[in-house]
């Protein structure tokens, strides 16, 4: 019987092969589209504290003056930083035993620190990397329940010189190799002491706060300790100014008297506390709502998808009403029915599972392959992708199954009259509804994705980028900060002698203090109590051609001294508040003397940057530059990158990561508006192509059922565009149903991508319409045409030979 089955369904499926290439097809890339977000999505977890028992009693404490923080600068018109915990007030916390209800607490620095890192694990193994690192309380993450990659067990308390390394930065350091005893022994005052790395933590949530998976974590001991000893020039209180404290109540023990005991014990600082839950409920509803918008997004293609499937099966099952017919008259149970119907699911399934499995696994591979820093910089994750895809082909069949049985309850209870009964599905309800809604889900993508690419132009606006890139897309950054101080001008050397190289440019950022402004409490008011601002340190005005800046000199250089190019709007902005009216201005700045630079000109904004960035330019910028821009010759891109790793390799073969790259993907946020933006196109290229197909195949069965009653039509002397309005009806009517539902979920898409939270600056008044009205327009224009090409294929046929045949 079994066998009779399949022979059934393979017969079906042939007779119908466009049909079910298109199914296998739709349901393949619905799959692989919601394996791909749930790929995407899997390290959005819940921090590590939300799964410890003891959740509900960890609190962060933070510090806040009597009475509240008001000033924003002192009266020397510095700011004044808000309040952290110092050591003495870390001492009167844990002074006499501790708070009484307190169970345990633990001081997060959360302050990170950038350096360059050499770690040795037996004779052969050295691994020379920047990295930042941070000081961690002992029992932090004890307490925060995070576990090892190693053991699985709950990383225990650090001892003074230990580090813990996480299993993301393990891989880029160490590859396979196991870091565990790795040493790094040079001691600084930030690190006084020999550090060795004695675990590999789980990666964290991106909500593990303040805990990221590209830091390395160091323990000097308890952070009151003499151990953390304050850095030569600076107090510890600046060195070590964690702003929270986090604590476990003790059992027994109310929120109201944890907090009291630490007024009790800040009184004398002239400090309050405040408590805040360590489960943010903020972030958990953000990671929730975050989750199901994705997955509702991904699962909108396959249910688009799935919903042409089954409507298709419904088609064809009415189609053969008379073979139903029969099997019932002649005893069919409705379980022979479902094996019956349900093997043409499971072929089609399976197919389509396989095909998905295969995409899986190339999609897999194209992303790492073309998307690596995006990997390698944030805890985007894309693996098993071909296992997910498996995993939702399994659980769709088994929604297949529940509504074929379902729809067979209504059908078995017909009896022998079944045909009259399915006779009066001539209104096709069902199909068109689910028709309807496949239209829906394209509008929304492809309006959503007008959407995105409006937004992604605003953004790359708002950052200052030309329309054309290509200059900066085959050009390098170089960054030598990894590089020994002895071996740097080699280097420097080698490199500017590679026969693929152009031009080598110095492009070192830096900050600048103005000290003109220090002590003007008014000024620095207005700017927010802001007195640093950035800078491009060059040697001359090379950095501006290859930026194709146009400069607007105040006064030309004459010699050889150094001078600014001040940003525009820096430059109107000093000058409204009477600073600059010389157009000079004073300023400190690391690696230079303090002193009075001209301004000899203005700039627009530089590409790239967002902040108000300026140039210096100083004849000494060589000397203590290790970032570069290489420009290659023309098509010896490639090239110029290999040679100049090699080169790198060959003086410092201790380096780990990369030291050149590209100099557009080295900013890092423009790149992935870009890939946001292609992966919004593909979304509704796949939406798209889905609904196109599914129209198709529908239209296309739809015509051939009605074959006869087009011929009497026509026979009867019905014209082209009578059957167009036939049929245009029922589509058009569809489509206005589609629009009333799209529309709407496109202009809240519209206004929540294009608001102040998610673009982080004042987007003004955009409209919807442009997006809503180009998204309708292209997916009614695709119906149309479809509609049109099946509607004429049929009227080419000849009524009297289909009027024989019916």
């Amino acid at each position: 019987m079994v066998l009779h089955h399949l022979k059934v369904a393979v017969r079906n499926l042939l007779k119908y092969k466009l049909q079910t290439l298109i199914s296998v097809l739709n349901i393949a890339i619905g799959i692989v589209t919601l394996a791909f977000v749930h790929a995407a999505l899997s390290k959005m977890t819940f921090p590590s504290i939300y799964s410890q028992p003891y959740a509900d009693r960890t609190y962060s404490v933070g510090l806040e003056p009597v009475g509240g923080y008001v000033a924003k600068v002192d009266s020397t018109g510095r700011r004044v930083p808000p309040p952290s915990f110092s050591r003495d007030i870390l001492r009167a916390l844990k002074c006499d035993g501790g708070l009484k209800s307190v169970e345990r607490m633990a001081v997060p620095n959360g302050t990170a620190y950038s350096s360059i890192l050499e770690f040795r694990l037996g004779d052969s193994v050295v691994r020379k990397m920047s990295m930042s690192f941070t000081l961690t309380d002992p029992g932090y993450f004890n307490l925060l329940g995070i576990r090892s990659a190693v053991t699985g067990h709950t990383i225990g308390r650090l001892k003074p010189g230990e580090a813990i390394i996480s299993r993301k930065l393990a891989s880029i350091m160490f590859g396979d190799v196991d870091p565990r005893g790795a040493v790094h022994t040079k001691t600084t005052a930030l690190l006084p002491v020999p550090l060795t790395i004695v675990d590999v933590f789980e990666d964290v949530s991106e909500f593990d706060r303040p805990l990221y998976n590209t830091y390395l974590y160091v323990c000097l001991g308890e952070m009151e300790g003499e151990s953390c000893g304050a850095v030569d020039g600076v107090g510890g209180d600046l060195f070590y100014a964690p702003w929270l404290t986090t604590v476990l109540r003790r059992e027994g023990c109310t929120e109201s008297q944890l907090l009291q005991e630490l007024n009790a014990r800040l009184e004398p600082f002239g400090l309050t506390a405040t408590l805040e839950s360590a489960v943010n409920q903020a972030d958990i509803r953000l990671i929730v709502s975050v989750q199901m918008l994705v997955h509702l997004i991904g699962a909108l293609i396959l249910i688009a998808a799935v919903i042409g499937f089954l409507r298709m099966e419904v088609q064809l099952f009415w189609m053969r009403r008379r073979e139903v017919s029969l099997r019932i008259t002649h005893g069919a149970k409705r379980w022979q029915l479902f094996r019956l119907l349900f093997a043409e699911v499971l072929m089609v399934t399976g197919m389509a599972v396989a095909v998905a499995m295969s995409m899986g696994s190339w999609v897999e591979r194209f992303f790492h392959s073309h998307f690596e820093r995006l990997i390698s910089d944030t805890s985007v994750s894309l693996q098993n992708l071909a296992y997910y895809s498996f995993c939702i082909g399994v659980v769709l069949l088994l929604l297949c199954g529940i509504v074929i049985w379902v729809a067979l309850g209504r059908i078995s209870k017909a009896g022998q009259g079944l045909a009259v009964h399915m006779r009066g599905s001539h209104t096709h309800l069902f199909r068109n509804v689910m028709l309807g809604l496949q239209m829906a889900i394209s509008i929304i993508f492809v309006c959503g994705s007008l959407t995105v690419g409006r937004w992604s132009g605003l953004l790359m606006k708002h950052h200052n980028l030309p329309d054309d890139l290509e200059p900066y897309k085959e050009s390098l950054f170089l960054r030598l900060n990894e590089v020994n101080v002895h071996s740097l001008p080699l280097l420097k050397k080698e490199i500017a002698e590679l026969p693929g190289l152009e031009k080598m440019m110095v492009h070192e950022m830096g900050w600048y203090q103005i000290t003109d402004i220090q002590n003007n409490r008014e000024v620095l008011e207005a700017l927010g109590g802001q007195s640093y601002f950035q800078y491009l340190v060059v040697p001359d005005t090379s950095v501006v051609d290859f930026y194709r800046l146009r400069v607007n000199w105040l006064h030309r250089p004459t010699g050889s001294g150094a001078y600014l190019l001040l940003n525009d709007s820096l430059y109107r902005k000093f000058r409204r508040m009477g600073v600059a009216t010389s157009d000079a201005l004073r300023v400190s700045t690391w690696g230079f003397p303090e002193q009075a630079y001209p301004i000899a000109g203005t700039i627009p904004g530089i590409p790239y940057e967002v902040q108000e960035t300026s140039i210096m330019v100083h004849p000494d910028a060589e000397l203590i530059a290790t970032d570069f821009v290489l420009v290659p010759k023309t098509g010896k891109y490639r090239q110029l990158l290999s040679q100049t790793e090699s080169a790198i390799r060959r003086v410092e073969p201790s380096v780990v990561q990369k030291m050149a790259t590209n100099f557009h993907e080295n900013h890092d946020l423009v790149p992935l508006i870009e890939n946001f933006c292609i992966v919004g196109w593909i979304l509704a290229g796949i939406s798209i192509l889905i609904c196109v197909m599914s129209i198709y195949s529908t239209i296309a069965l739809d015509t051939r059922s009605r074959r006869k009653e087009v011929a009497i039509r026509k026979v009867c002397g019905a014209k082209s565009r009578d059957i167009y309005r036939l049929f245009g009806r029922v589509y058009l009517l569809l489509v206005l149903l589609s629009l009333f539902i799209a529309l709407p979920v496109a202009v809240l898409f519209h206004r929540f991508l294009f608001s102040e939270s998610v673009t982080g600056f004042q987007v003004g008044a955009v409209s919807p319409l442009i997006s809503c009205i180009g998204g309708s327009l292209i997916v009614i224009v695709l119906i149309a045409a479809i509609v049109l090409w099946n509607i004429r294929s049929t009227m080419r046929t000849n009524p009297s030979e289909i009027i024989a045949k019916e």
